[in-house]
């Protein structure tokens, strides 16, 4: 029943000089992963910090969509990996990695690895890297909207990554034999356009 719903597709962008560079201060954790109604959810505690400005929002969540909710000119990637944020107010962030077809993902593999070959209640991937699902360039795009999953709740800042990472053919594979398609079509823009850092 919302107006600023996610995802959406980010045709348009204004670039913004007022956006400062997203500082990651990521640190290797357990983490503890679930696979419930076809998707695939990652529990983070002590994550560390991402920075937007002076702000610092903790990652707590974990999630996979095989293709990707977010579109970029109307054009979906293999895979969106999702890691909510929250800072003490209680202020979410999410921060959007696209994911296309090329070289294999290493800290990927991991989370793969582990769901493949055990039961899908109560994993456990110990030092997992959240840092090494970054892409090396980090501009992005950002705009208000809401949680993809229900109750879908409003007020959610959107960070997408401009640059996508790249993952091996069968790493999408492996994705999605593990979960059912599992993105939200994509929202109504509702007049809004995303600034973008670069």
């Amino acid at each position: 029943m919302g107006e600023f719903q996610s995802p959406i597709d980010i045709a348009k962008s204004i670039s913004s000089g007022d956006l400062r560079p997203l500082r990651f201060d990521y640190r290797d954790r357990e983490l503890f992963l679930s696979v419930a109604k076809g998707s695939l959810v990652g529990k983070i505690e002590d994550g560390g910090t991402l920075w937007l400005g002076e702000q610092g929002f903790a990652p707590f969540r974990l999630s996979l969509h095989a293709p990707s909710e977010h579109r970029i000119r109307g054009v979906a990637a293999d895979l969106e990996i999702q890691l909510l944020h929250r800072n003490e107010r209680g202020d979410l962030v999410a921060l959007s990695i696209l994911a296309n077809e090329g070289r294999r993902n290493v800290t990927l593999d991991q989370l793969i690895q582990t769901l493949r070959y055990r039961k899908h209640e109560g994993l456990r991937v110990k030092s997992f890297s959240l840092e090494g699902l970054l892409p090396e360039r980090r501009g992005y795009y950002i705009y208000t909207g809401s949680e993809t999953t229900p109750p879908c709740r409003e007020g959610v800042l959107w960070v997408v990554l401009s640059e996508p990472i790249s993952v091996g053919r069968d790493q999408v594979d492996a994705v999605l034999n593990l979960v059912t398609p599992n993105n939200r079509p994509i929202q109504a823009g509702m007049g809004r356009t995303p600034l973008r850092s670069f």
